[in-house]
């Protein structure tokens, strides 16, 4: 194999190495096989990138044939690493495109550097001192830029994110992929000797620019976005405990009115037995045990403030007429903090109960959380009917315009846990399906 060849081979490996890397470990825990299986998968996109890059070599001068490998390069190992990624498909293509973007650029700044610096016919493609200034353009380019605006990246892909939210950002990306392919690719001229030419690199450089701009804004407006949704998400917990807060006011005031009662019946009872008047006393005990509910509310989890919610929605179910059901393996709260039980309880309970309450026949809900290996298990399931209004992978509220965000806060909580949320409905069932990692 000849050195040039061999430089191709070298070229697209620095194209897709970096990109491929960060994008896998940035989702990393959303990986979708595991660590050995994800391995020999980028062992098999390596060798498909070695095997494109050779075929590189020959055709330079052909914008055509390197216009389209520009395409379908990035494509060979951009398909695979998604296939590698569960979930957030959307999100991933953002972050992919976003180091294709960065490659190519690295690739005209090495480019023009060499040709400007280096004597005339030195720093051809493929050849090593092409290929030192491009390694050396990425580690300098790809420095600065993580020094300037890395702790943003970070931010903004650390957590997981309503996947709606990156539904079109990708086209961001991929628009200026397209521009930055006509403008090194629609001329006449072969693409290593335009880009290099002062005007065009101006250009080029420019538009680069514009695009860590543009990639800025759209991380500003994500992030707003997620502290609103953050935001929506704490007044919902702050409305759950307050219900769960009143009814243990309420719970504490019964008790406290029932042990009112029980001494003043003591001493009802204490009095007619000291004067003997047994008759009275049996009447009175007969009274007292007819006065007593034939049915209590029995205690529905160990965790005082999750026993408290199911209590205030099981009461809910009941008041409507919907038979509630709930089955919770103790300790729940050893597998999840109670916090975030409550908001994706009290949330889907809701839900529930109001879509229950408006059907008809059997009306019910059950719910079941238990421990299932390492990942608890939460199920709810509820009777409802008419049919399920949907838009873009979400549901649109029944109460007011627009999206519902109980189903939303769920979801994006159990994203920043790490789990999975299903949902399935038939026309007479609704089911939602959530594991969470113990």
């Amino acid at each position: 194999m000849d050195i040039g060849r061999c430089g191709a081979i070298v070229f697209a490996l620095l194209d897709c190495l970096p990109g491929m890397t960060f994008t896998l470990a940035l989702f990393r825990k959303r990986l979708r096989f595991n660590e050995g299986a994800t391995v020999m998968a980028c062992v098999a996109i390596i060798a498909l990138q070695m095997l494109a890059g050779s075929l590189r070599y020959g055709h330079i001068n052909d914008n055509a044939y390197m216009a389209a490998f520009a395409v379908f390069v990035p494509a060979l190992w951009g398909i695979p690493v998604l296939v590698l990624i569960r979930g957030s498909w959307r999100k991933a293509v953002f972050v992919m495109m976003l180091f294709m973007n960065l490659s190519g650029t690295i690739a005209i700044i090495g480019n023009a550097m060499g040709r400007w610096l280096l004597p005339v016919g030195v720093c051809l493609p493929y050849n090593w001192q092409y290929l030192l200034m491009i390694a050396l353009t990425g580690v300098i380019l790809i420095g600065v830029l993580y020094v300037l605006f890395g702790g943003i990246l970070l931010e903004l892909f650390r957590f997981g994110d309503a996947d709606h939210i990156w539904r079109y950002l990708w086209l961001v990306p991929a628009g200026f992929s397209l521009i930055a392919l006509w403008m090194r690719f629609g001329t006449t001229e072969p693409e290593y000797i335009s880009t290099a030419k002062p005007a065009n690199f101006l250009f080029l450089m420019v538009l680069f620019a514009t695009k860590l701009g543009t990639y800025l804004i759209v991380g500003k407006i994500v992030l707003v976005q997620r502290q609103r949704n953050e935001l929506q998400i704490v007044n919902r917990q702050f409305e759950l405990h307050e219900r769960a807060y009143r009814i243990y006011q309420e719970r504490d005031e019964t008790e406290r009115r029932l042990r009112h009662d029980f001494r003043h019946q003591l001493a009802v009872l204490s009095t007619l037995a000291g004067e003997g008047e047994f008759e009275e006393l049996r009447g009175y005990l007969d009274k007292m045990v007819r006065s007593i509910p034939l049915r209590a509310r029995n205690r529905l989890a160990s965790d005082p403030e999750l026993d408290a919610l199911l209590q205030y929605y099981a009461y809910e179910a009941e008041h409507v007429g919907v038979r509630f059901s709930s089955r919770i393996e103790a300790p729940v709260e050893q597998y999840v903090k109670s916090v975030d039980l409550t908001v994706v309880l009290g949330n889907l309970l809701e839900n529930a109960v109001q879509a229950a309450g408006c059907g008809a026949g059997e009306r019910y809900i059950d719910l079941h959380v238990g421990k299932v290996s390492d990942v608890c298990m939460i199920v709810v399931r509820n009777s409802y009917d008419g049919p399920v209004a949907e838009r873009n992978d979400g549901f649109l509220s029944a109460k007011h315009e627009g999206m519902g965000m109980g189903l939303e806060s769920v979801r994006l909580t159990v994203q920043r846990l790490h789990g999975e949320c299903s949902v399935k409905h038939d026309g007479h069932v609704f089911t939602v399906r959530i594991s969470l990692p113990v």
